[in-house]
Parts: structure tokens; C-alpha cells; sequence
């Protein structure tokens, strides 16, 4: 008997020990304890590489599904690539997939593309937001650091607890101020906050607040938190005192800026780029000469100065519950506390109503990442695996409560977050489990016989396809074109001019020069200066989280690709570096651009189509052609 997805999707979901069908209820299954759980049997061992296939096995077979046939390994390498570092792959497709593993894991690059990952749940931004927008010039310190925390594989639990009380933690030294910059890397209402009335001033506090508990909530713990400001939650079991108790841990916070004794060294790409401009002759120099160095002199000043955007913390006043989150409406005073319904974990700080300020944020960091805790690893977990997949075991990677998805592979999920904690919250480690296992390395064809069973692939009988996303999107046209500058770190490139009235007004340019072709991490991610081409791409607003990016398909997308001039200049380079390295002749400038762009060789249908374009409207149109490509920004 054939059974329809709709049904295995419910047996699955309320199959787990700890389910419960009710609302608001502590019984919930992302609540109970991490147990981890014992490999289930299998008839097809032969397939299995590690115990993640083992798992996602038993319930393929239990649907009599079997898993896809591993894909070629020209698409493993490009598909390892873009998940690794986000960029596509060069070189011969030789290397033993578990040494390639190994290598991309410790590349500087891998850093940079899982800080892009964290800076969306983050909601890092380089401006306040709101009606002024004005500019945080020293926020990407932050940036930096997490790239960094990713490259030397931080313990995940210290990751989280640097960035809630680094400040502390390290008796307040520079890494810890430029760590907790995540608690305030949102937008922030400065005109709220020079308000007359002082009762508008208590509810751009209290919005304020409810910034750090929604973001340290979601990000760490997967649970919508805020929702119980001004209520008991109506779904999870979160009440509205327990709201205030976190309100009152980070009560003290403050956006600011701070003297620290950070490292002023000059920055290798900038030094090296402005020798490089002085050295073209005077008679050479026009306007993007002048707007690029223009610009580098900007990006000294920033590094240089020792001011970072971070916490302004000091001593809170009491907290009191508000009815109906209104600041007139004070009841009972509370003290920082937990969240009661996380089982293994107490909720009761231990601390006075007048603690210090840092403590409370120390024990708030301590009841976050404390390996008992049944949703921290988890939810980290489940990131790491929706950013492999394309979608998580849980499909809310920041909602784990009643409102978000069901594990798909609930015994899958307790049995990683169990392996990170047993392995040192080794981020790294996950990695590579998820990256051996057979279930990524399978081919992304539709079998019609599995789709009719599993149509959304929740069983994963094959891997999803994906698109990449806007930013590796642009690297990865910029690696092809021969254009990319790989430096690490330092201050973000502007991609607008600005002016004041009143207001920060930004106007978005498309500068040419090398300081601007580096990696589009390194934009200064201002909040109302958004990059019409990486928008195009569903880039996301960085004054909100982030979990999941949408993916839409719109004809602006293939008329950005088409006509931008990003896109079109980058053309112009890309033909060029096929020129100098495969010479005049056009059927191995064919063969050179396929390799560049596709990682493949062109079949002998494709030179033969191809040919008439070079020859009757250059190279350039080919270069075009194959970045439009849908096998270029897809992953298979």
C-alpha cells in the first residue's frame, strides 16, 4: 500500500519520545533532555559511511525507499567548494574527497563563508537604521572576529559565550568588547532614543530590550522569547515573567562606542593597492583612479582608529514586569533569571535583584551553553545542516517550539547534538561528518518513483539542488573573470557615496578598481543602502534575522545578469583572462571559458553551437552567455 507524504510527515514528526499534540506545553520535544540515541538497524549497510546515513536510512527503507547513487566527482568538488568557502573550485578534478575536505576546512576561506552564514541570524548591520542611518565605521571589527572564531574552530559554546559577556569573561579586554558587538549589531532607534517625553523613551527601551532577548532567544535557543512581552507566550511554555527575568540579565546594555587597544598595524591589501595606484603615471589618473584612492584613505582612517562599535554597558535600575508590556504599567520586581521549561537546566540564576551588571550577563552565558541545556546544541546543529541541505532536520532554524517545523530525523538531531557536545562543540567535526557521509555526497536527479512517495524530499533520497545565494553569487563571477582580491579582513569597501541632510542618505555606485572586487562579505552592510544586484538575488535586510534566505525567481534576475554593469564589465575581464590563457584560437577559448566558469569540459554540441556566437560577436558574448547559465549559479 502506498502511503502519502502528508501522513509520513505526521508519523514522523509525533513518532519522537517527547512529542506532545498541545500547545504551550513543557512536554515539547525540543524541551526534554539530549539522549543520544543507539544506531537503528539497517538492510542496505553496504551504503553507509558514517551513522548519519544510518539514521536517514532506516527511515528511507522504512518508507521502501533507497538512497540516490553518488553524484560524479566534478560535482561533489564544486558542490564541497561552495559549501566550504563559497567559491567555485579550480584546478583538476584529482583530490581524494576526505583530503579536500580537510584542505577546504582550513582555509581562511572557510571562516569567511560561515561568518556570512552567522552575521544573518546576527542581523549585523553598519548603520543604525531607522530614520538617520548613520554609519557604525568601526562595526566590522565584529565581522572580523567571528571570521576568525570560525578559521581556529572555537568551541561553540565559547563562540556563544563571548559574544553574550566576552566583556567579562576576559576582564574587559579587547576581544571581548569586539566580540559582544553581536548583542548590538542591530538597527538601533537613535531618534527614539533623544526623545523629549519621557514615556516615549520607556517604549524605545523597552523595543531596545526586546532586541537583545528576541536575538540571543532565537539565535541560541530557537524559541520566540519576546513573544512574551507583553503576555504569557500562547504556544510555548514562556511566561511573561519569565520574559522580564531575561529583560533584567541584559538590562544594563547600551549601544556605544569604545577606546580599545586594538591592533593598528597596517593592513597588507591597502598599503599594497595604494603602491599600486601610485605607481601609474599622473597623465593616467581619472575618475575611478581618484574615487579608489579616495576610498583607501578612508579605509586607513578606519583602521587605524582604535574606537569599535560595541556594548555601553551600566549598573540596571530594577526590572518589573509591565502589564501588557506597558513601561506605565509596573507589577512584580524580578530578578535575571531563566527560561523553567528547558529541562536539565536551572532557571534560577542565583543572584540578587541589585547584581552587577557583568554578572548577570556571566550567568545568563552560562545557562545558554551549558551542555545540559536540551536546545543549544541542537539549534547549532540543525543550522549547520540546513546550510549543507538547504533545509534543516527542523525546517525553522530559529523556531524550535509549537508554531515551527518537526525534525524530519529527530534521532539524527539528538545524535549530532550529542557528538558535538562529546567532541568538544567542534563545529568542524560536524562538518565533517555531514561532508563523508554518503547521504550529501548523493547525485540531485528526480527518481519519479521516490517523488511520488516523498515529494519535498524530507527522507532525503537524493540532495536538494540550490541556488547559490547573492553574495557567493557575485564572488563567484568575480573568481571567474580573474578579478577577485582574496585578502582577509579589515575595513568594508563602500559601494555608495553619502550625504547628510538631516538624515544619512546613501546612492549606490558601481565603482571599478580592485578595492572593490574583494569578497562581497567585506561590504559595509548599511541598513538603507542596499546593493541593487545582490537585492535582485534575495540578499537579505540586515536590520532583521536571517535564518533562512527566500529564494524567488524573477525576470530581474536574469536582466540583472544580462545587462548589469557589474555583470557586464566582469565580462570584459573574463575574456580577456580566456585570451591570455588559451590564445586566439576559438575552439580552445571555448574549452577555457567552460572549464572557468562550469568546471567542465564543453561537449562537442555545445563548441559546435557555440563557435558562430565567438566568432560573430566576440568573446565577451560567450562570457556572458555561460555566467546566465543556470549550471553556473546552481549547485547540484
Amino acid at each position: 500500500m502506498r502511503i502519502f507524504w502528508p501522513s509520513i510527515l505526521f508519523a514522523i514528526a509525533f513518532a519522537a519520545p517527547g512529542f506532545a499534540a498541545k500547545k504551550g506545553g513543557a512536554d515539547w520535544w525540543s524541551l526534554q533532555p539530549v539522549k543520544r540515541p543507539e544506531l537503528p538497524p539497517v538492510k542496505n549497510a553496504k551504503w553507509v559511511r558514517n551513522p548519519i546515513d544510518t539514521f536517514v536510512l532506516a527511515q528511507l527503507e522504512a518508507q521502501r525507499l533507497t538512497p540516490s547513487p553518488e553524484a560524479s566527482a566534478r560535482v561533489l568538488q564544486r558542490r564541497l567548494h561552495f559549501d566550504l568557502i563559497g567559491l567555485p573550485p579550480t584546478g583538476p578534478i584529482n583530490k581524494p574527497h576526505g583530503k579536500l575536505v580537510e584542505e577546504l576546512l582550513s582555509s581562511p576561506h572557510y571562516g569567511e563563508r560561515w561568518a556570512r552564514h552567522w552575521l544573518d541570524v546576527a542581523r549585523f548591520g553598519e548603520s543604525q537604521g531607522f530614520e538617520r542611518d548613520k554609519l557604525r565605521p568601526n562595526s566590522w571589527r565584529y565581522r572580523d572576529w567571528v571570521v576568525e572564531a570560525f578559521n581556529r574552530d572555537l568551541p561553540y559554546n565559547q563562540f556563544a559565550r563571548m559574544q553574550i559577556a566576552g566583556d567579562v569573561l576576559t576582564k574587559n579586554s579587547a576581544e571581548g568588547f569586539i566580540a559582544t558587538g553581536f548583542l548590538v549589531g542591530g538597527a538601533w532607534d537613535e531618534v527614539g532614543q533623544s526623545q523629549q517625553s519621557a514615556a516615549m523613551k520607556a517604549v524605545v527601551r523597552q523595543d531596545e530590550l526586546e532586541d537583545y532577548v528576541s536575538t540571543i532567544g532565537q539565535s541560541f535557543l530557537g524559541l520566540t522569547i519576546h513573544c512574551a512581552r507583553c503576555h504569557n507566550h500562547k504556544f510555548d511554555p514562556i511566561s511573561q515573567t519569565e520574559y522580564y527575568e531575561l529583560t533584567a540579565a541584559l538590562g544594563g546594555l547600551r549601544h556605544g562606542q569604545r577606546n580599545v587597544p586594538v591592533t593598528t598595524q597596517p593592513n597588507a591589501f591597502i598599503e599594497a593597492r595604494v603602491k599600486e595606484l601610485e605607481v601609474v603615471r599622473s597623465d593616467q589618473h581619472d575618475a575611478n583612479w581618484t574615487a579608489e584612492r579616495r576610498h583607501l584613505d578612508e579605509q586607513r582612517k578606519r583602521w587605524a582608529e582604535k574606537k569599535i562599535y560595541t556594548i555601553a554597558p551600566r549598573q540596571p535600575g530594577a526590572t518589573h514586569v509591565l502589564g501588557r508590556g506597558n513601561p506605565r504599567a509596573k507589577k512584580e520586581l524580578v530578578k535575571a533569571g531563566g527560561v523553567k521549561a528547558l529541562r536539565g537546566v536551572s532557571e534560577d540564576f542565583g543572584l540578587a535583584e541589585n547584581a552587577p551588571e557583568g554578572e548577570r550577563r556571566r550567568k545568563l552565558a552560562g545557562w545558554i551553553t551549558h551542555r545540559d541545556n536540551p536546545l543549544f546544541a541542537r539549534v547549532i546543529v540543525n543550522r549547520l545542516w540546513h546550510y549543507h541541505f538547504g533545509r534543516g532536520i527542523v525546517d525553522t532554524p530559529s523556531d524550535f517550539g509549537f508554531n515551527g517545523g518537526r525534525p524530519s530525523h529527530p534521532a539524527l538531531l539528538d545524535w549530532l547534538a550529542a557528538e558535538l557536545v562529546a567532541n568538544k562543540w567542534s563545529l568542524k567535526h560536524i562538518h565533517r561528518l555531514i561532508l563523508k557521509s554518503a547521504t550529501w555526497r548523493q547525485a540531485s536527479l528526480i527518481r519519479p518513483e521516490a517523488a511520488g512517495v516523498d515529494a519535498g524530499n524530507r527522507l532525503l533520497w537524493r540532495m536538494n539542488p540550490r541556488r547559490l545565494e547573492a553574495e557567493a553569487l557575485r564572488d563567484a563571477i568575480l573568481k571567474t573573470s580573474g578579478q577577485l582580491q582574496t585578502a582577509l579582513g579589515g575595513p568594508g569597501f563602500y559601494d555608495f557615496t553619502t550625504h547628510i541632510h538631516n538624515t544619512q542618505f546613501y546612492s549606490m555606485k558601481d565603482f571599478d578598481g580592485a578595492t572593490w572586487n574583494r569578497r562581497s562579505l567585506y561590504r559595509t552592510w548599511v541598513r538603507s543602502g542596499r546593493s541593487m544586484f545582490l537585492d535582485t538575488f534575495d540578499c537579505p535586510d540586515p536590520s532583521a534575522r536571517a535564518p533562512k534566505r527566500a529564494v524567488t525567481t524573477t525576470p530581474l534576475q536574469s536582466l540583472a545578469l544580462l545587462n548589469n554593469s557589474f555583470v557586464l564589465r566582469m565580462a570584459n575581464h573574463f575574456a580577456a583572462r580566456i585570451k591570455t590563457e588559451a590564445g586566439d584560437n576559438i575552439q580552445e577559448q571555448i574549452t577555457r571559458g567552460f572549464q572557468l566558469a562550469l568546471y567542465r569540459e564543453p561537449t562537442p554540441e555545445e563548441i559546435r553551437l557555440t563557435t558562430p556566437l565567438v566568432r560573430n560577436h566576440g568573446l565577451r558574448s560567450l562570457c556572458r552567455a555561460l555566467v546566465n547559465s543556470s549550471e553556473f549559479f546552481h549547485i547540484d
